[in-house]
């Protein structure tokens, strides 16, 4: 399914203290989020812990309230030849995760394209 989105840029996330604090910094003052989102790509079975909340939290805190936050998923197997899409398992657990943030501009997103094969 398409969303009909646009790739601005494409910024990698370290899980280094002063390299998250850079990256924030940065998109407070970036002009393109007063008409843009940004989308967190994220493997789907892998589900979310407290750290992942943690770094939604702090994005949400340097971005504003109401800049549109997406988390793509992808499914286990994901390569450079296909992405697939998240087990349904997958996908409600994340959702059942995000939605204790109680962000009303976080939305969660399947983003792969193939379904996997059950064998």
């Amino acid at each position: 399914m398409a969303c009909g989105f646009s790739v601005l840029e494409c910024l990698h996330y370290r899980r280094a203290p002063e390299a998250d604090r850079s990256l924030f910094n940065n998109l407070v003052n970036d002009p393109r989020l007063d008409r843009a989102g940004i989308m967190l790509v994220m493997e789907s079975w892998m589900p979310p812990i407290n750290e992942t909340l943690e770094l939604l939290k702090d994005l949400r805190s340097a971005v504003g309230e109401q800049i549109p936050l997406f988390v793509g998923l992808v499914g286990q197997g994901s390569d450079h030849h296909a992405i697939y899409q998240p087990a349904p398992m997958e996908r409600k657990i994340w959702h059942r995760k995000l939605d204790t943030l109680a962000d009303p501009y976080l939305s969660l997103l399947d983003i792969g394209t193939e379904e996997k094969d059950a064998t």
